[in-house]
């Protein structure tokens, strides 16, 4: 089970409808959107990255641009799509002929994006300009404390400092997806004695007095963790 089905997650179409999505209206540009400061920011970022044609920002609103900068800055350091775990298992099943999943819908998290009011899509493009100026370090930093298992500082370096900044995006991206969750986990649970499932999502969505975990363990469920 991952956070969205396979089918969806690996379709071409995926990235044609969160561009189409992500498109202003005929005549309306990005810069029109931003503040001066922010506009100031993105053309700086598009100048250090001379490979990315500006065109592409023209008429992006401003949570896609933000979308376009994380996927940017990630390639550059390496870590692309096609080597994360979910399309490691999502390959896997389907060579073992495993039964899959999501918790949510392709068009849910595209109307996640497109709900967005205008001050938390400014936000969203913010964080992931500041993001990009200390990549390398922080990258480093997530990759070396995902890779240790070192939960505290995964704690601190995701949820803790997210949280702190920008407390209304981390309700809409992180924390009410995990209440909508719940209830399917519940059920797997409740299920094992005839089926088990492997769940796999981002581990923002597991840390924190908000994740899933923390929110089984209040429901009564006794959460493990494995080494």
């Amino acid at each position: 089970v991952f956070e969205l089905p396979p089918a969806q997650m690996l379709s071409p179409d995926l990235a044609l409808k969160l561009q189409q999505a992500g498109t202003l209206p005929a005549g309306i540009r990005l810069q029109s959107r931003l503040p001066a400061a922010l506009w100031k920011d993105l053309a700086a970022w598009l100048k250090a990255n001379p490979a990315i044609p500006p065109a592409l920002f023209e008429q992006a609103k401003p949570w896609y641009a933000a979308l376009l900068i994380g996927q940017v800055e990630m390639q550059k350091h390496g870590l692309t799509p096609e080597q994360g775990l979910d399309i490691h298992f999502m390959e896997r099943a389907g060579k073992d002929r495993k039964p899959v999943a999501g918790l949510e819908q392709a068009s849910e998290q595209i109307a996640l994006f497109e709900g967005m009011d205008e001050a938390v899509q400014l936000q969203l493009l913010k964080e992931s300009l500041q993001t990009s100026a200390g990549a390398d370090r922080e990258l480093r930093q997530l990759h070396d404390a995902w890779k240790a298992g070192d939960v505290d500082s995964l704690e601190k370096l995701t949820v803790t400092d997210f949280q702190a900044r920008y407390p209304e995006l981390n309700q809409r991206m992180n924390i009410d997806r995990n209440r909508a969750w719940l209830p399917q986990l519940a059920a797997m649970l409740d299920a094992e004695a005839s089926d088990d499932a492997l769940v796999v999502v981002g581990t923002l969505h597991l840390l924190g007095p908000d994740g899933v975990v923390q929110d089984l363990r209040r429901k009564g469920y006794t959460v493990e963790r494995i080494k």
